[in-house]
């Protein structure tokens, strides 16, 4: 038998490498496409509110969170008339906020009425309403809350439209 030549060695050597390589693009394709998915992300992530260091990680206490909330002047929409005002008992009660669907246009209703709030886990808000106030537009019953600041004084994010998207009104609480 003769020794395969240079010639031939190097052929066999591209073919091995070519294997390897095809084989190894296979094994990893799927964490590849994971990572790039996982980095199409973060912007909206980080760059949407709220943002992270926005949001609170613990539940506050009632004391911290009652209190009036008018809507913030830089809130990205402007509902002037809008109120929500928020007791140690868990009582609430709320005038005029408008509502929106998941795709960011108004409901034709406001939120208008008496209620409890409950914070149901950490930096979120939900207020239940539970006596609606006569109005000239169709009440809505229910909303949730993100609970803004780490410390008090907090602040409400509701999220209008899609999450992604950072689009919403903030409620800043009053003095």
């Amino acid at each position: 038998m003769d020794a395969p030549s240079i010639a031939e060695q190097k052929q066999s050597r591209r073919i091995w490498r070519w294997l390897l390589f095809i084989l190894l693009s296979i094994v990893c394709a799927p964490f590849l496409v994971l990572i790039f998915f996982i980095a199409l992300r973060i912007p909206a992530i980080v760059l949407t509110r709220p943002y992270f260091w926005e949001t609170t990680k613990s539940v506050p206490l009632p004391e911290a969170l009652a209190g009036q909330y008018l809507i913030a002047p830089k809130s990205q929409l402007w509902a002037p008339d809008a109120v929500i005002v928020l007791a140690v008992d868990h009582s609430a009660s709320v005038h005029n906020v408008p509502a929106y669907d998941g795709f960011g246009d108004a409901k034709p209703c406001v939120w208008n009425g008496a209620g409890r709030w409950i914070t149901a886990q950490a930096g979120e808000l939900a207020i239940e309403i539970t006596q609606p106030a006569p109005s000239s537009k169709q009440n809505c019953l229910n909303y949730g809350f993100d609970l803004l600041n780490k410390k008090p004084p907090h602040r409400l994010w509701l999220v209008v439209g899609d999450p992604d998207e950072g689009f919403g009104l903030i409620f800043d609480r009053q003095k």
